[in-house]
């Protein structure tokens, strides 16, 4: 289950160092009490993270081949 006492706390606590970071969006969804796995902004973090999953396997055979000297094909 889902503490969302203490996801509050963390967020009221650091909430506003963490808006400063790199990870703030991902520090919000954690700590907002109406971030559920069906809600928009869940949907959108997980699509995003499978897109950018995808780019990274189809780029990974051309940087393993750039990396070991080949050229274009």
């Amino acid at each position: 289950a889902r503490d969302t006492a203490g996801a509050r706390r963390l967020g009221q606590r650091y909430g506003p160092a963490m808006g400063e970071t790199d990870q703030a969006a991902a520090f919000a969804l954690l700590t907002d009490d109406d971030a559920r796995a069906g809600s928009a902004r869940f949907s959108d973090l997980a699509t995003r993270i499978a897109s950018i999953d995808t780019l990274e396997a189809f780029i990974e055979p051309f940087r393993d081949r750039f990396n070991n000297g080949g050229g274009p094909s």
